[in-house]
């Protein structure tokens, strides 16, 4: 997980509002106008305070005192970014409320995202978690349906979900939609790195680290290719855009669009399908808990046990099914879950050690 920060430059003083034009967009349309005025109205105009980098860069969402959500671009960019948020909220069976209002500052325009954004999203956006554990590719993952809970997910759970039935990697000819993975990888023979959601060419939603310090949010893109180290002024556009594993390419992002969970069982030919329910049944019953424990505290000694008393002989009856049926992509996806579920049972150890320690010390 690379977890080096990348600021994104943010510009105090707008540009004049005359310097825009009176052709900027009615901001107010239905989605779809504002798609067509925006890209319509987006040649020719001047920005003299600002470069275009600076402006590029300039995607924000913060969250007022009462909870909303705002968004704030250039006054060119938000129409696409709230007809994205719109898509997405509808590809979760979600229906986006009406075209929000549109507050304009110079160059720069903001609108409340809480009735278009997907409510995951909405929920978790600027949160953290009690306990470290959830990371990059457990929200992804979360994201995309793929996965149930919030907590730690390993490289090799994405790995075995990106290349399963449930997910297609994309070419470069394909059109990204709101919603895919982009998975980044590196050298080495566990290459997974990094993943995030893609929404637009200039907003994404990620958490940057396993650490409790770390948020979940929405943000810029290319701040995402910056922490991966795809920033591009290092990486070619094809190392952005790849496919399988590129041999000039140091570090390399591929794209996945996958189906939920939930929706991919429902219709999968899974050998003794009835047993696989109870058995998925089971396990998300431990995964809820053990997300409930992330996220708002809990853990003990004494939880350990429990959970791990629960989990075991389910983890060996799993073992015995997956080895009859080879290569079935439901009963394998447990044992990944299963996998991940140990590394976010270490952590919460490790933390729950250095607690102790702490008070032992005084230190708490």
């Amino acid at each position: 997980m690379v977890l080096v920060l990348f600021v994104v430059h943010l510009v105090a003083t707008a540009a004049q509002a005359a310097s825009l034009g009176a052709d900027l967009p009615d901001l107010t349309d239905a989605f779809t106008t504002l798609r067509a005025k925006a890209a319509a109205s987006a040649e020719g105009r001047v920005r003299a305070t600002h470069t275009q980098e600076e402006l590029d860069d300039i995607v924000q969402v913060e969250r007022d005192a009462s909870g909303r959500l705002t968004l704030r671009s250039d006054c060119r960019d938000l129409p696409a970014l709230l007809g994205a948020l719109a898509d997405w909220k509808t590809s979760f069976g979600e229906a986006p409320g009406a075209a929000p209002d549109i507050s304009r500052a110079g160059a720069f325009c903001s609108a409340p995202i809480d009735s278009i954004a997907p409510a995951l999203v909405v929920r978790l956006h600027g949160t953290r978690t009690r306990h470290s554990g959830p990371n990059c590719w457990n929200t992804a993952l979360l994201s995309a349906r793929v996965v149930l809970s919030q907590r730690a997910s390993e490289a090799e759970e994405i790995r075995f979900w990106t290349h399963s039935p449930l997910c297609r990697e994309l070419s470069p000819q394909e059109t990204r939609l709101p919603g895919d993975i982009i998975s980044v990888s590196g050298p080495g023979d566990s290459p997974e790195m990094h993943a995030f959601v893609y929404i637009t060419d200039k907003l994404a939603f990620a958490k940057n680290g396993f650490d409790v310090q770390w948020p979940y949010e929405l943000q810029s893109l290319e701040r995402q290719y910056q922490i991966a180290a795809l920033g591009d002024e290092i990486a070619p556009a094809a190392c952005r855009r790849a496919v399988g594993r590129p041999a000039d390419c140091n570090v390399w992002a591929n794209h996945y669009r996958c189906a939920p969970y939930a929706e991919y069982v429902s219709r999968a030919q899974t050998p003794e399908k009835d047993v696989f329910l109870k058995a998925d049944l089971e396990l998300t019953s431990i995964e809820r808990r053990l997300s409930s424990i992330v996220t708002s505290g809990g853990w003990s000694v004494e939880t350990r046990f429990e959970m791990e008393s629960g989990l075991r002989p389910l983890e060996e009856f799993v073992r015995g099914r997956t080895a009859a049926h080879p290569g079935d992509a439901l009963w394998s996806s447990l044992l990944f879950r299963i996998g991940s579920f140990r590394t976010q049972f270490d952590v919460l150890d490790d933390e729950l050690k250095k607690t102790k320690v702490l008070a032992h010390l005084g230190g708490i």
